[in-house]
């Protein structure tokens, strides 16, 4: 990816550790209904065609951050983890089905990936931030999104079970005031084929970003 000085200059590069110290400003973010910038970061830059992290937004090598271990159930009941999902890459969102903010524009948002040629048309793997949530309100949301030709899974769990796998991708998440509201990091993360993180957005999605990241994934 360039940094500020052009294409040409190095890479730069974030460690894992971070990623909360960008995102924490999260908080509340479904309560206020606003997007999060990633503070104190540089502006998006113009960078050369088909160079991977187009924009700005966190970026890591292959290999550089291996995917925490995810073992929730999907809404039939199985134990899903990342290892067991279809082969290519993975969006992973962290979303709240009951959510009446800004899930629901990044619902809306990951639904334009079904325009895809099925080839190229990642899993998107939504980890719920809501313990309360149900499979019948996840389909309600589904169904509101347009996830109709998506291809995804939503990944349920207990609050013990969901809150180990918020911290291990440094989501922070805590009740709201307001009945089925949840206020969290609006984090979404891009694996590729080997379950390796290698781009972290914010929502609003930078949907451009992430279409371009995706093209890259596919010729690498």
């Amino acid at each position: 990816m360039g940094s500020p000085e052009g294409p040409g200059a190095e890479r730069r590069r974030w460690p894992w550790w971070a990623v909360p110290a960008l995102f924490g400003a999260a908080l509340g973010v479904a309560a206020a209904g606003v997007a999060i910038a990633l503070s104190g970061g540089p502006a998006p830059v113009p960078v050369e065609a088909g160079e991977f992290g187009r924009g700005g937004e966190l970026v890591w090598e292959p290999g550089e951050r291996p995917a925490p271990p995810v073992e929730l159930r999907d809404l039939e009941g199985r134990s899903i983890s990342l290892e067991s999902l279809p082969a290519g890459p993975l969006v992973l969102a962290f979303l709240n089905s009951r959510c009446t903010d800004i899930c629901p524009i990044e619902g809306r948002q990951l639904a334009e990936l079904s325009t895809l040629p099925g080839s190229e048309r990642p899993t998107v793997v939504a980890v719920s931030v809501n313990p309360r949530e149900t499979p019948a309100s996840v389909r309600r949301a589904a169904e509101a999104w347009g996830w109709q030709q998506l291809r995804w899974t939503w990944l349920l769990g207990s609050k013990a079970e969901l809150t180990a796998t918020w911290r291990t991708f440094n989501v922070y998440v805590r009740p709201s005031g307001e009945p089925g509201q949840v206020e969290h990091t609006a984090a979404m993360y891009l694996l590729d084929a080997e379950r390796d993180v290698r781009a972290a957005y914010v929502a609003p999605i930078p949907m451009a970003r992430l279409l371009g990241d995706l093209e890259v994934l596919h010729g690498e």
